[in-house]
């Protein structure tokens, strides 16, 4: 049995546990890589006052990605901005007012989602815009009218899903809309008239559907990620990795290690 084990190992086979070995330390060392990159992109105590040149800016995504205590005055050129996907996505303490040049922008995918305390006026140009995809997904507070032109809106899956608070009249040009699914879904708040342009539409998948409190999908593979990858050291070049709280709408880092 030796002998021939010894042959195969010569001729090239190697024991499945030693395969599955290598395969473990890749993805993990993948894995502690994108756990450094997600924990650079958080800026988590991040409230100062923001004066920048941003006049050829094109996009601002993710600018405020989990700057969970940001709350400060935002102005900011925008005039060239074309796209502003998950730009206060999970900015869970913002509240301020917003006048912002959107003219040219097609893209505002996520731009509000789990920023939970923020209900402001808006007064947005978004007849540039295509996606509204999630745009105020899980926004918890916000119930405000709007006036948008939506002539252009492709996208308007999961727009209000999860946006316990809305309860607004909508009049929306839906004439150019081809997904809705999700669009009230667990918007326990919400009970208008809607009068919408439906012909273009393909898919309503649980338009209305009530569930239970969401869940980000997209913060737990990171926080489950980040945990798995605390089990093997960081190089030394890379920061240390904060530990994340994907549960509740605030998704803030850990107080405790045991907090989650």
């Amino acid at each position: 049995m030796s002998k021939q084990a010894g042959e195969s190992n010569r001729s090239g086979f190697r024991p499945r546990w030693s395969v599955l070995q290598d395969v473990s330390f890749v993805l993990q060392a993948l894995v502690t890589r994108a756990c450094n990159i997600i924990a650079t992109y958080q800026a988590w105590a991040f409230n100062q006052p923001v004066s920048l040149d941003t006049s050829s800016v094109t996009t601002m995504n993710y600018m405020f990605f989990i700057a969970a205590a940001f709350n400060q005055p935002v102005s900011l050129d925008t005039s060239s901005v074309i796209s502003m996907e998950r730009m206060f996505y999970n900015a869970a303490a913002f509240n301020q007012p917003l006048s912002l040049d959107t003219s040219s922008v097609r893209d505002m995918t996520l731009m509000f989602s789990f920023a939970s305390a923020f209900n402001r006026p808006l007064s947005l140009d978004t007849s540039s815009v295509t996606n509204m995809d999630s745009m105020f997904d899980s926004a918890s507070a916000f119930n405000q009218p709007l006036s948008f032109d939506t002539s252009s809106v492709k996208d308007m899956d999961r727009m209000f899903y999860s946006a316990s608070a809305f309860n607004q009249p909508l009049s929306f040009d839906t004439s150019g809309v081809g997904i809705m699914s999700g669009m009230f879904s667990s918007a326990a708040a919400f009970n208008q008239p809607l009068s919408f342009d439906t012909s273009r539409v393909i898919t309503m998948n649980s338009m209305f559907t009530v569930t239970r409190q969401p869940l980000d999908v997209p913060a737990l593979r990171a926080a489950f990620a980040c945990r798995y990858a605390a089990r093997a050291s960081p190089p030394a070049h890379t920061p240390p990795l904060t530990p994340f709280c994907p549960f509740g709408r605030t998704h803030m880092p850990c107080r405790t290690p045991t907090s989650c």
